[in-house]
């Protein structure tokens, strides 16, 4: 039987597992799935993201987390 190394999908899982424990680790009451109450920064932050402004390729998770870090600067 071959193994194919790390695939992709393994990939998505410890980078959604790893994002977990750390929400949980800096705030364990927090909630994953809860929206925040700030309502108008998450509108500033919508509003910025457009197809034409974003500096990366295919949608995906890696993606989402380097546009993450770049508003958290």
């Amino acid at each position: 039987m071959r193994t194919a190394g790390v695939t992709r999908l393994d990939s998505i899982k410890q980078a959604i597992l790893l994002f977990s424990n750390s929400k949980l680790s800096i705030k364990p009451d927090h909630r994953l799935l809860e929206f925040s109450g700030d309502v108008e920064s998450t509108i500033v932050v919508v509003r910025a993201l457009s197809a034409t402004t974003i500096p990366f390729g295919q949608a995906g998770l890696t993606n989402l987390f380097c546009l993450a870090a770049q508003f958290l600067k």
